[in-house]
């Protein structure tokens, strides 16, 4: 299982895989509430015999040329790789032996398989390193304010509000930010991560006799990957709170013209002038760029099963397993170490911070934001030395279920139009997820949220009915009926769960089979819906109430209409207002922290089946599936609740909107109280989904090819 509680597949040894059988259109009265579309069935070899090895070595190669964006990210001075890129290697190595003994009735299998792969970036792709977005009647590339140029924006005084920035080989000198190229930081990051994984496991078949097997296997993972982006940055103030950062007027690294831009008639003196800050450091970053993801899993199941009679068998198994992902990420500095940093004078003609002269902080760098490129290791090393932000989540599952199947037929409990009696099968099962999420402080200094328990348990009962009605009649090859009935009940809920299927078999002749069926199901929210807490982050959205940002530079006209504004909780008089841009066109996202209802869903499915008669072996089969989902759970982003606000207007989408008192979608990484956009996972109206499934076989014996 993964922190998602969904099966981890890269768990399955694909050199033991019998078959693979998909049964689409809801199956949750016999497998579970969860199998509201279906299930996937990995039926796994028993009796592998031998020592198979198996290696191969696969790559990406594009062909990297001009095409639409290529003028785009020309204008932004980002350049189009040409060419071919060939990226992206990976090599899997697998080793799998097995023996029979004891004139086959026990099985011993073991596996081992390694795969690395590696990244691919997203600037080796010619239409990838520049992010393009809708700006007004154009496109540009998604530039960020924290560039190694820096964007720097006075609070107070007569230029409050407006962006300086730092030319390249120029220093001592601001001019206006719109003049100056931004800087793309997908460049740096990866469209493929680079990782590694080790799987192994084992796996035993013991027959003692017809009425006891036994069976057991333990499955093992760990996947490891890293993904690089842009290097550490100083963000904008409005991610630490409402307290902007402060610069001395005395500054040494000012120039003349800098200091009377950012303190006005106060350059030159002691006083602090209020500003925000936006500038990065690409390049710099080292292991400070990059996250970090550890999962590792770990199955044991087993149990034992038999015919304990003719016509009556059972299955009673057991499953424990155990899954632990780990992020490390990197965290921002500190807002009091930028502060100090930010606080200089000069001591012997060389700047130094205040903090180290009077001793409150003696390892101190000064920060220079008024050149353009003056990252360096020491300051680095100084405002990024933090701890990672850390989040460890740890996920146990516990199975027992036991399964009772009984064909009454020797009964005489039949049709009397059918040789085939009753078929019955009775099952229990229990099952506990235990999930604990710890966060330490600078992951919630970053991203917000808090560490958490939880637990869940479910107990279910199901009972399914397979009755012929007619066999062997004319026009009656097959007539049947299939019906089941599971309840479920949670800990975590006060409602009971049932599910039910309802399906007809039909064949008139041995060569066509009809089919239909009919299925109802419910869901409550998993452990990890349901305690998913609430955290921010910066998403790529601007404010539909501001003015949208033409490719020239210019602004025009918001991408939202005034009703929908005022749907959004927005005053009318903010309405195309500047001061509604978020930073970097990137609002406060928030994630987790809603109540959550349960899904119920209802699925139809009918369909034929042919095995013509004239063509030995070939098997054809058409379905056709509709399955309704009310009060589906599912995860959005924050453009899910803006597109549809813009498009209609609606409560239901404009709701989501919570805006600061001032109308803004930006603030604090941490605080509730300030503006964002809610999303993570919420109930969503409906989701409907309908297709048709196609399937062919057709098998020819060696010896007649």
């Amino acid at each position: 299982m993964t922190d998602s509680e969904a099966v981890d597949i890269n768990l399955i040894p694909v050199s033991l895989i019998n078959r693979v059988d998909v049964l689409t259109g809801g199956a949750s009265s016999v497998y579970g509430s969860d199998a509201v579309a279906g299930v996937v069935n990995f039926v796994l070899k028993k009796d592998f015999e031998g020592l198979r090895l198996s290696s191969n070595y696969s790559f990406f190669q594009h062909d990297n040329r001009a095409n639409a964006s290529t003028p785009i990210a020309a204008a932004n001075g980002i350049a189009t790789p040409a060419g071919l890129a060939t990226d992206g290697g990976r090599v899997d190595v697998n080793a799998t032996a097995g023996h029979n003994f004891l004139d086959g009735r026990l099985n011993l299998t073991g596996f081992v398989g390694y795969r690395h792969g590696d990244p691919i970036f997203f600037r080796d792709r010619d239409t990838s390193g520049c992010q393009i977005q809708r700006a007004g009647s154009g496109y540009n590339c998604l530039l960020t304010a924290a560039s190694p140029n820096g964007t720097i924006t006075p609070l107070s005084g007569a230029n409050a509000g407006k962006n300086f920035s730092n030319p390249t080989g120029t220093e001592g000198t601001f001019v206006d930010a719109a003049t100056v190229p931004g800087y793309s930081n997908s460049a740096d990051r990866e469209a493929q991560r680079g990782y590694d994984r080790l799987n192994l496991g084992g796996f035993v078949n013991f027959k003692v006799s017809d009425a006891v097997e036994l069976y057991a296997n333990v499955l093992y993972s760990r996947d490891k990957s890293q993904n690089s982006f842009y290097g550490p940055y100083v963000q904008s103030s409005n991610a630490y709170g409402s307290a902007p950062y402060q610069v001395n007027c005395d500054n040494p690294l000012m120039s003349a013209q800098q200091a009377q831009i950012v303190c006005g008639s106060a350059a030159g003196s002691g006083a602090l002038a209020p500003v925000n800050v936006q500038y990065g450091f690409p390049g710099l970053g080292g292991n400070r760029s990059s996250d970090t993801f550890d999962n590792r899993n770990l199955r044991i199941a087993g149990g034992v099963r038999g015919e304990i009679a003719e016509g009556i068998k059972y299955d009673v198994g057991g499953v424990y397993a155990k899954n632990r992902a780990l992020w490390i990420t990197d965290g921002k500095p500190l807002f009091s170490k930028i502060n100090r940093a930010l606080d200089v004078v000069s001591v012997g003609g060389v700047a130094t911070c205040r903090s180290v002269v009077n001793g409150t902080d003696p390892n101190c760098v000064p920060l220079n934001i008024f050149a353009a490129g003056t990252g360096s290791a020491a300051l680095r090393d100084y405002l990024f030395d933090e701890r990672r932000a850390i989040s460890d989540n740890r996920t146990e599952f516990i199975d027992a279920t036991a399964n009772l199947t009984v064909d009454l037929t020797r009964f005489g409990i039949a049709s009397p139009l059918a040789k085939q009696g009753l078929a019955l099968a009775f099952g229990g099962e229990y099952r506990r997820t235990n999930q604990n999420n710890t966060i330490n402080d600078r992951y919630i200094d970053v991203y917000g949220g808090q560490s958490y328990r939880g637990s869940q348990d479910v107990r279910e009962a199901n009972v399914e009915a397979q009755l012929p009605l007619i066999e062997k009649k004319p026009f009656f090859e097959l007539l049947q009926v299939n019906a089941g009935y599971r309840v479920s009940k949670y800990n975590t809920n006060s409602q009971t769960f049932p599910t039910w299927k309802i399906e007809g078999v039909y064949s008139p002749v041995r060569d066509i089979t009809l089919r239909a069926g009919l299925n109802r199901a419910q869901r409550a929210p998993s452990i990890y819906e349901g305690n998913q807490t609430v955290g921010f982050t910066n998403y790529n959205v601007n404010d539909f109430c501001a003015p949208t940002l033409n490719a020239d530079g210019t602004q025009g006209a918001p991408r939202g209409s005034i009703q929908a504004c005022r749907a959004s909780g927005l005053p009318d008089n903010l309405y195309n207002s500047a001061t509604l841009l978020c930073p970097d066109q990137m609002c406060r996202q928030r994630t987790g922290g809603f109540e959550l209802q349960p899904e119920d869903a209802r699925t139809v499915t009918a369909g034929v089946v042919l095995t013509p008669s004239f063509v030995p072996r070939l098997s054809l089969s058409v379905d056709y599936y509709r399955i309704r989902v009310n009060q589906v759970i599912g995860f959005n982003y924050a453009n899910f609740a803006v597109d549809g606000c813009v498009a209609t207007s609606d409560p239901y989408y404009c709701s989501r909107i919570v805006r600061n008192a001032d109308g803004t979608l930006y603030g604090a990484d941490t605080s509730t109280a300030t503006g964002y956009i809610q999303g993570g996972t919420t109930n969503q109206y409906r989701l409907t989904a309908e297709g048709i499934d196609f399937s062919g076989q057709y098998s020819v014996p060696i010896g007649a090819i």
